[in-house]
C-alpha cells in the first residue's frame, strides 16, 4: 500500500489562470470483496486502467444522531465509516460502453465502506507524475463535488515535485444551498430547526451524511458540518464546518430575539487524522424575503499529494488551497 500526505499550506512560485482536472472518478454502488461496481463515471481528466492506482474514499455515511426539531438536530451519532479513505492498486477492470463497469483491486481494501441512501463511496484516480521528477506546467484542480463524485485532487510524484503553479480545490467540496423564494413579513420560525423546503425557512447546506428525507431539508438547525438555513425574514444561513465549526447566520431583520439564522455546520477536528479526512460543509441559504437571498457557498475540497520532496521557485503567488 502506498502512503499519502496531505499538504494544505501557501506556498511559493509562479502562477497561470487555466486549471487542469487530473483526475478521473467513479461512484461505488457495490463492493464485494475487492471488486467495486462503479456508476456515474468520469473519465475527462484521467482514465481507470488495470495496473494503476487509485483512492478509494467515503464521502458521506449515515452518521446522523439527533433527529428532533430542536437546535441539536443534525449531531453526530457514530462517525462510522464518513471520511476514511486509502489507496489502492486496480488489478483488473471490465467495461460497458467504453467505461468501467467494474474495478478488481489487487488486494482488499482495509476499511469497510458503507454503500446505502444516505451514504456516498467514490474511486479516484491517483496518477503519478514525472519520472521520476516534475514541475507542474499549470494550474491544477478537483472536479466540483456533485453529489456522487468529485471534490478530490490527488496524484504522486515519485522524485521532487517543483510547484510553479497553483494547486486548488478551492469550493469543490459539499454544496451550499440554494436560497428560496421567502414571502414573509417580520420575524418568525426561529423555532424551525427542521422541516420540509418552506418559502419561510431556507434549505441546509450539505455534509457528511447524505439527506433523502426532505423533512430535513430546511430550518436552522446545521446537517452535521452543513450549515442551517435562515429562518423568516431575512435571516443569514449558518456556515458549513470542517475542522472548526461554521458561524451562525445573521439574526434576521430588524434583528430578529430569539435569532432566526442558520446554525453553523459542525466540527470534525476530533475526527480528522491521516487515514480520515472530510470535504469542508456546504453553508445554509439565507431566507429569501425582498429576493435579496443568496445561496450557501459551497465548502473546500481535498488535496492529497505524495511526493519525495516539494520546491518551489522564487515567485511569489502560487498556493495550495482548498477554501470555501
Amino acid at each position: 500500500m502506498k502512503e499519502v500526505s496531505l499538504f494544505i499550506a501557501l506556498l511559493l512560485s509562479c502562477s497561470s489562470s487555466f486549471s487542469q482536472i487530473i483526475n478521473g472518478y467513479a461512484r461505488v454502488t457495490g463492493i464485494s470483496d475487492r471488486v467495486f461496481t462503479l456508476n456515474n463515471v468520469n473519465e475527462t481528466g484521467d482514465t481507470f486502467e488495470d495496473d494503476e492506482w487509485v483512492v478509494v474514499m467515503q464521502m458521506q455515511d449515515d452518521v446522523i444522531g439527533i433527529t428532533t426539531n430542536t437546535a441539536d438536530f443534525g449531531s453526530l451519532g457514530s462517525i462510522s465509516s464518513a471520511g476514511l479513505y486509502e489507496i489502492r492498486q486496480i488489478e483488473s477492470h471490465t467495461e460497458s460502453g467504453g467505461e468501467p463497469a467494474t474495478i478488481t483491486l489487487r488486494t482488499s481494501p482495509v476499511n469497510s465502506y458503507n454503500i446505502g441512501d444516505n451514504s456516498r463511496v467514490q474511486i479516484i484516480t491517483f496518477p503519478e507524475l514525472g519520472s521520476p521528477n516534475y514541475t507542474t506546467t499549470g494550474n491544477m484542480t478537483s472536479e466540483q463535488w456533485n453529489g456522487n463524485i468529485g471534490g478530490v485532487l490527488a496524484f504522486e510524484v515519485e522524485g521532487t515535485l517543483t510547484l510553479e503553479h497553483n494547486l486548488d480545490a478551492d469550493e469543490d467540496g459539499f454544496r451550499g444551498a440554494d436560497a428560496n423564494a421567502g414571502s414573509s413579513s417580520g420575524c418568525d420560525g426561529s423555532a424551525n430547526y427542521i422541516r420540509a423546503s418552506h418559502e419561510y425557512s431556507a434549505d441546509k447546506g450539505e455534509g457528511i451524511y447524505r439527506v433523502n428525507d426532505a423533512t430535513y431539508e430546511a430550518g436552522r438547525a446545521k446537517i452535521l458540518n452543513g450549515g442551517g438555513g435562515g429562518n423568516s425574514h431575512n435571516a443569514g444561513g449558518g456556515g458549513g464546518g470542517n475542522f472548526s465549526a461554521g458561524g451562525l447566520g445573521g439574526p434576521g431583520y430588524p434583528t430578529c430575539s430569539p435569532s432566526a439564522g442558520g446554525i453553523g455546520g459542525l466540527y470534525l477536528s476530533n475526527h480528522i487524522s491521516a487515514s480520515r479526512i472530510f470535504m469542508g460543509g456546504g453553508g445554509g441559504a439565507g431566507e429569501g424575503n425582498n429576493d435579496y437571498a443568496t445561496n450557501g457557498a459551497d465548502g473546500g475540497g481535498i488535496i492529497l499529494i505524495k511526493a519525495n520532496e516539494i520546491e518551489t521557485v522564487s515567485c511569489a503567488g502560487v498556493s495550495i488551497t482548498a477554501n470555501a
